[in-house]
């Protein structure tokens, strides 16, 4: 394996079906960061008229339809002619980028999927530039617009929500990156090294420390309703391991489990979770979003700062679910975890160890975590 690559390393003793597996989307993973190691393309509308709707299923992306000023439109979308200005909604002068994605407003996948895109526009046009955003669901892009104000505070005066299905004309350019023929989980990789670029912006020298801290991030029920989940008993031995170890170690470590709550017990904001993550050196989770929210670890950005150490919890699922009931199509997706799905432009080091079904189910609803590979990856991760 190329080492320029930093590819993650298994842990445990496995069958050579799930060794095979794992390599495979490793080197999958790689092939795609060398095809997709490119600058985007860019697509230039002249002052256009546009409107969407809501896709259907709801995860699918957003599609925009572009109105002829003089021919009809398509399907059975609103007409808008050069001579029926009054069906025009909003109206607005200037240059505008669109940033459209499968799954925009998912907190998790808006970490590494849709950040980045929208950094590439910001520092291509050297903060000249407005957006505008649209949503997969109702109501979602506010968890768009928390986050993209934590990345830059430039977003919080050049983002305009656009309501689907009303028509929007722009007095000016409307700038669009073209889609790459590939499938939109791999097609991010094209963009972490701008939000890598964002977020390294934001750290500030004076605050750096070699204080190490332990951010532990359990996976629930009642915020993650589609499977991999710890049980109640896994996170108490998970707790009492990394105890243990600190107990054991003599350098100073802070350790911290993310609940999603703050102090009086309300949901984190954006900001909140950004805070908490921010001096983060070591993360700990099953494949999810709340181990996603290593976007904000000051480490993650900052190649003049020691890796930021991940052990992911990822399911293997090629190999080994076609044995049992799937929860879902996108088990077949969590090979080599995070660090398969968005790239290699980030400083973080990645020990991966495979989850396990609990004997007493037939599937990976509720999963099974080995101790003594959780406790060497830590220890690893800690020398």
């Amino acid at each position: 394996m190329n080492i320029r690559w930093n590819t993650p390393t298994l842990l445990g003793d496995h069958k050579p079906e799930d060794i095979k597996t794992y390599i495979d989307r490793m080197n999958h993973g790689i092939k795609l960061f060398e095809q997709l190691n490119k600058i985007p393309e860019i697509r230039v509308t002249r002052d256009p008229v546009l409107q969407y709707n809501h896709s259907n299923p709801a995860w699918h992306l957003q599609k925009v339809k572009l109105f002829d000023q003089k021919q009809s439109a398509e399907d059975d979308l609103t007409i808008y002619s050069s001579e029926k200005s009054q069906e025009v909604d909003v109206e607005l002068d200037g240059n505008y980028a669109i940033v459209q994605n499968t799954w925009m407003g998912h907190y998790g996948h808006n970490n590494f999927d849709n950040l980045g895109r929208f950094e590439y526009f910001r520092q291509l046009f050297k903060n000249n530039i407005k957006f505008i955003l649209t949503e997969y669901g109702p109501g979602l892009h506010k968890t768009t617009l928390q986050q993209l104000y934590c990345l830059n505070s430039f977003y919080k005066d050049n983002v305009i929500f656009l309501p689907p299905k009303k028509i929007l004309k722009i007095n000016g350019s409307l700038f669009q990156a073209e889609r790459e023929p590939v499938h939109w989980f791999d097609e991010s990789k094209m963009y972490c090294e701008y939000l890598r670029i964002g977020l390294s912006e934001q750290i500030k020298t004076g605050e750096k420390t070699n204080k190490e801290h332990i951010i532990f991030c359990p996976r629930v029920s009642a915020t993650s309703s589609h499977g991999r989940l710890n049980t109640e008993d896994g996170i108490q031995k998970t707790k009492q391991l990394i105890e243990s170890i600190i107990r054991q170690n003599d350098k100073p470590i802070e350790f911290s489990i993310y609940t999603e709550k703050n102090s009086k017990g309300d949901r984190m904001t954006v900001q909140e979770q950004r805070n908490f993550f921010k001096s983060a050196t070591i993360m700990i989770g099953i494949h999810g979003s709340a181990l996603s929210n290593m976007v904000w670890a000051d480490r993650l950005a900052d190649y003049n700062s020691p890796r930021l150490q991940i052990i992911e919890i990822v399911g293997n699922t090629t190999a080994r679910n076609k044995n049992y009931r799937q929860l879902g199509p996108w088990q077949h997706g969590n090979d080599c975890g995070y660090w398969h799905q968005y790239g290699n432009h980030f400083n973080t080091n990645f020990q991966n160890i495979f989850y396990e079904k609990l004997p007493e189910r037939e599937d990976f609803k509720f999963v099974d975590i080995d101790m003594k590979l959780l406790a060497k990856a830590i220890k690893t991760a800690l020398n």
